[in-house]
């Protein structure tokens, strides 16, 4: 009489996730635990006997997925990594589904799930190792991520080594960081080495074991890591002093005079001039000042572009593409600044003649 083969609903979709196995790779959380595990395994092994020529391949298969998921749930008291890095734009379709569903805090990079799963994979006080890229440091589409961390583990050492830390990539693109994570909450000091300044890798691990041997170095910090949650969206600021901190806990800008973005014309060529090219009789008529970023420049300036707002902006809200922010808060005084610079912030007053980007 031919045997049958009862699947849970759980192991059933666990055992169809298999088919993603190369795409998910250790990333796989399986739906049911490591006894459950065991135990379908233990009776799969007593069944295949029993099988007849049909089900030998399904059981076989079964249990080699089996052995694949024991081995994902598998705890470790180190785990060291290098990640792949991919942001998820450039995931396919099942992957950006899967790392949605299943790392919601870590799912903007492959490397940061790493992170997520690394950790899931220690023992309690267990440490993970890694090198990644220090973006998870500071966006704040990694502000869920950096809460997860500061509240539940201990970042123990960091290295934050910026770009060129490897002599066989060269540019600004890849700005690396290492650190380890101990799997435990502590309220001790953890130890931070900024190494971004200098700029060919030997160099930086020159500086390095100079920064162990001398605790007053320049680029050693010692801070502890619940100060991170004082500063809004929890940046990993570890160089940032106590006085510095204490002002965020304090009132903001934001509190009497919340930052407002301006316009976005969807054409800039066709929309935008510099001033000196449109008539001056046509400026304030239908060339209208208009704040655009600009080169570092303190309190005043960078006032160089008009945009044709003849008719109160009626052709640029024709434009499919254009975004009217703020309306309201056209043609007032207030303070600008580039939104995006590899240089300080620079602040300068704009007159009620401008109307923002």
């Amino acid at each position: 009489e031919s045997q049958k083969i009862h699947l849970s609903n759980e192991l059933l979709a666990d055992v169809l996730m298999m088919q993603e196995a190369t795409n998910f790779g250790s990333l796989i959380i399986p739906k049911i635990d490591n006894s459950e595990l065991v135990t379908v395994k233990e009776k799969l092994n007593r069944f295949t006997p029993q099988a007849d020529v049909f089900q030998q391949g399904i059981v076989e298969a079964i249990i080699d997925s089996l052995c694949q998921f024991q081995l994902v749930t598998q705890k470790f008291h180190c785990v060291v990594a290098n990640p792949p890095y991919m942001v998820s734009g450039n995931m396919n379709i099942s992957l950006s589904e899967y790392v949605k569903n299943n790392y919601p805090d870590s799912k903007a990079d492959l490397m940061t799930c790493f992170m997520e799963k690394g950790i899931a994979m220690l023992h309690p006080k267990g440490y993970l190792g890694m090198i990644n890229q220090q973006s998870w440091m500071f966006l704040i589409s990694y502000v869920e991520l950096r809460k997860k961390i500061i509240k539940n583990v201990f970042i123990d050492t960091l290295l934050q080594l910026g770009a060129r830390t490897f002599p066989e990539i060269g540019g600004e693109v890849v700005q690396n960081v290492a650190f380890t994570i101990y799997n435990t909450t502590s309220d001790s000091y953890g130890e931070y080495f900024r190494l971004i300044d200098f700029e060919k890798s030997e160099i930086k691990r020159v500086k390095m074991l100079e920064g162990i041997r001398n605790r007053n170095c320049g680029w050693r910090y010692k801070i502890k890591q619940l100060e991170f949650s004082k500063m809004p969206n929890f940046p990993i600021g570890y160089w940032i002093n106590e006085s510095l901190i204490q002002i965020f806990s304090e009132s903001t800008i934001i509190d009497f005079s919340p930052p407002r973005a301006g316009l976005t014309t969807g054409n800039n060529e066709h929309y935008l001039r510099y001033w000196h090219e449109v008539s001056y009789n046509l400026i304030n008529k239908k060339w209208f000042h208009h704040t655009k970023g600009g080169s570092y420049r303190k309190w005043y300036g960078n006032n160089e572009y008009v945009i044709n707002w003849e008719n109160d902006g009626k052709e640029v809200k024709k434009q499919p593409n254009s975004v009217i922010r703020n309306h309201k808060y056209y043609f007032k005084s207030g303070i600008s600044w580039s939104d995006v610079s590899s240089s300080k912030p620079s602040f300068r007053f704009q007159d009620d003649s401008f109307i923002a980007n």
